[in-house]
């Protein structure tokens, strides 16, 4: 998980960059926007994964 954070983390620091310099509606910014979501989104689906692997694990011993 700790790619996933660590990309998520550059990609909040991208946006806030875009944000400033190009302002919150242009098209860098929001594609920016979008990729920090989506790697949001990734880590939620990891952080489940793993949850999900441990509950099992701790189910069958």
């Amino acid at each position: 998980m700790g790619e996933y954070q660590q990309a998520g983390e550059l990609h909040q620091q991208n946006l806030t960059d875009r944000e400033r310099v190009l302002g919150p509606d242009h098209p860098d910014t929001l594609s920016s926007r979008n990729n920090l979501a989506n790697a949001q989104a990734r880590l939620a689906e990891a952080g489940r994964r793993r949850w999900w692997q441990r509950g099992r694990r701790s189910r069958s011993t």
